[in-house]
């Protein structure tokens, strides 16, 4: 969250400075590599089956991109600021909906091994 407000702050204001924002982008990098390494682990210890938790990680990591180059975009060529809220609100809907999936899955697997 900390890292969204830090990039849309800076998108949407003559903020020159991006250091608080490449500090905040690097920490969600290491958050999302530590998921995908757990996830991993989930793949090959607890559910066996190739690379579904991986996945799972891959479009998280994807929906940041996404949301990373929403920002970019808007920095480098500012257009409406409606335009720019509607396109952050899709992805953050598919956020929402992502982590409430993966929060009913690993609600599964606790069920399932308890």
């Amino acid at each position: 969250m900390q890292w969204y407000i830090s990039a849309y702050a800076n998108s949407t204001s003559q903020i020159e400075s991006t250091d608080l924002l490449e500090v905040e982008k690097q920490r969600i990098d290491a958050v999302l590599e530590e998921l995908s390494s757990r996830f991993c682990t989930l793949d090959t210890i607890v559910v066996k089956n190739q690379w579904q938790w991986a996945n799972y990680a891959g479009q998280l990591s994807n929906n940041i991109a996404c949301l990373v180059s929403i920002f970019e975009e808007y920095k480098n060529k500012p257009y409406c600021s409606i335009e720019l809220c509607k396109k952050l609100a899709e992805v953050n809907e598919r956020m929402k909906h992502d982590v409430k999936f993966l929060e009913t899955e690993l609600d599964k697997l606790e069920v399932q091994y308890h």
